[in-house]
């Protein structure tokens, strides 16, 4: 008997279904004992979908993109991502026990970044350095995925490999719920380290006009 409990690449959709879904935001700070807090290896073994949103800056001029980016951006830096893991899973029923027979995980990933609407005749100074930002607000926001990956990674390789069983199905799936969401907490905590190890980004050099050290503009999340 299958017992489906649980519901963007570019982010589309798919089916909707009954699921079991854990959001993600990176704004809570737990600690972890993890020695390292560089984003890890991609995995390419997870099903993942991504999206990229976009909001617009103008200007001309190091101080003014600074600006812009800082009154039109959506969150409290001035790029963002939000990763989720789905999870659903099956059951097989003996005569004593129910058991979990199946177990699969999806990441969704979105991203938040800035686009500049470059005037016509600009400093070419300021073209470079808004390309030099943009790529290091991309690697940032990378391993922020990637830490993500690596989550629902972990996830489904503990699952499968361990032997889920009890007398009713809600007592099989509070105990795989509960392991998930311990791996989840740790993976949490590392992302946390991660923006903190990192400043944000900025050691990274996603940072504006990273070379004047007046400027105490936010960056990456």
């Amino acid at each position: 008997m299958d017992d489906r409990s649980f519901r963007l690449d570019d982010l589309g959709c798919y089916p909707e279904r009954p699921m079991n879904k854990l959001l993600l935001l990176w704004l809570l700070p737990i600690f972890v004992a993890f020695e390292r807090s560089e984003p890890l290896s991609p995995v390419e073994d997870v099903p993942r979908t991504a999206r990229t949103d976009y909001y617009s800056v103008e200007g001309s001029s190091v101080q003014q993109l600074s600006a812009s980016m800082k009154s039109r951006r959506p969150f409290n830096h001035n790029a963002y991502t939000a990763w989720y893991i789905d999870w659903n899973y099956s059951f097989s029923i003996h005569p004593d026990r129910w058991e979990l027979r199946e177990f699969d995980v999806r990441v969704q990933i979105r991203y938040t970044l800035p686009q500049w609407k470059r005037p016509t005749h600009v400093d070419p100074k300021t073209a470079v350095e808004w390309e030099r930002f943009l790529k290091a607000v991309v690697e940032h926001e990378k391993g922020h995925a990637n830490i993500g990956l690596r989550c629902a990674s972990e996830i489904k390789e503990v699952i499968n490999f361990t032997t889920w069983e009890g007398k009713t199905r809600d007592e099989v799936k509070k105990k795989v719920d509960a392991k998930c969401k311990s791996i989840l907490a740790r993976f949490k905590a590392l992302e946390a380290r991660y923006d903190e190890d990192t400043d944000h980004g900025r050691t990274q050099g996603a940072r504006l006009g990273r070379n004047k050290t007046n400027e105490k503009d936010r960056v990456a999340k």
